[in-house]
């Protein structure tokens, strides 16, 4: 069975590509990177696609909401056939920029937050320094940092 629908799936795409201008690129781009996975259930497919972190995921089944959950890593998940890949790039307030090369893993989508600045704000008091100073030393010395270590020890020494 899994070798009929493979076989399915690749004449249906052999099928449109013959109408598709860029058809060379498509068949190369295919060639080089293309798959079909037949797995045995929906979470075996949820997990391969979390493991892929796959740029697009479109989602094809009675339930597609249950993806959204169970997918972990996607540059962006596509619920049911009129969620077409398209909707996402030009339409629905999304944007075609995704992580690629399994970049979902650590990445998101370009968003308004990453015309953004964020800072980090550290206040330590003398007395949580005096608690986790050794600790802190330990780990810049670990790193063969011996002036973020220094920089512990003068301060405690001078508490």
């Amino acid at each position: 069975p899994s070798e009929k629908l493979a076989e399915m799936v690749t004449k249906e795409i052999t099928r449109q590509l013959e109408t598709l201008s860029r058809a060379e690129l498509v068949k190369t781009a295919l060639e080089r990177f293309g798959a079909i996975f037949v797995v045995g259930d929906l979470n075996a497919a949820y997990d391969l696609c979390s493991q892929l972190a796959a740029e697009h995921v479109e989602v094809m089944t009675t339930d597609p909401w249950r993806a959204v959950d169970a997918i972990k890593c996607a540059g962006a998940i596509f619920l049911g056939p009129a969620s077409t890949e398209p909707v996402g790039d030009y339409f629905c307030g999304t944007n075609h920029v995704l992580p690629t090369g399994r970049a979902a893993r650590y990445a998101s989508s370009l968003g308004v937050a990453d015309f953004l600045t964020d800072t980090s704000i550290i206040a330590y008091t003398p007395e949580r320094l005096a608690k986790t100073g050794a600790q802190i030393e330990v780990l810049a010395e670990a790193e063969g940092l011996d002036a973020h270590a220094n920089a512990i020890r003068v301060r405690l020494n001078n508490q």
